[in-house]
């Protein structure tokens, strides 16, 4: 996968895991990148941690608990992801299709809940900020699950 930049991490994007942040910083969770190529595949259990999978671009099959879903995405900017967010202790297995990345996010949380699968249609948009500076900054979409 040929490697590319992504915002401020000011670095090239490796083939693994890229972290961004842990959950000892300010931010209290820990978020990173998981670039992968076509016909890898990954298994996570995070034990004292919620994960979120957000597909940033490629495709790839998802799975837990006897499910299985594809998250496929060509533009982060363009399109709303699909997203699968599980309590602590869950196995998760990720399969690439074709070369991906893949938002990691984990933060503390011993509550356990059922996971939860979101597809691009469960994902509201709204666009804040156009027309302002004569079109040519601060226009913003937003991405949320309610």
């Amino acid at each position: 996968m040929a490697e590319a930049k992504f915002g401020k991490m000011g670095a090239q994007l490796k083939h693994g895991y890229n972290s961004a942040t842990i959950c000892e910083s300010n931010m209290m969770m820990d978020i990173g990148i998981q670039v992968m190529s076509a016909g890898e595949k990954l298994t996570f259990n995070e034990q004292a941690k919620e994960v979120a999978y957000v597909i940033l671009t490629g495709e790839v099959k998802i799975s837990w608990e006897n499910n299985t879903e594809v998250m496929k995405r060509t533009s982060l900017f363009d399109e709303n992801p699909t997203c699968l967010h599980v309590p602590l202790a869950t196995e998760v297995t990720i399969e690439a299709v074709v070369d991906s990345e893949v938002l990691i996010q984990k933060t503390e949380n011993d509550t356990k809940f059922a996971p939860k699968f979101y597809h691009p249609e469960d994902v509201h948009a709204d666009v804040f900020g156009g027309g302002v500076w004569m079109h040519v900054a601060a226009t913003r979409t937003v991405r949320s699950n309610f």
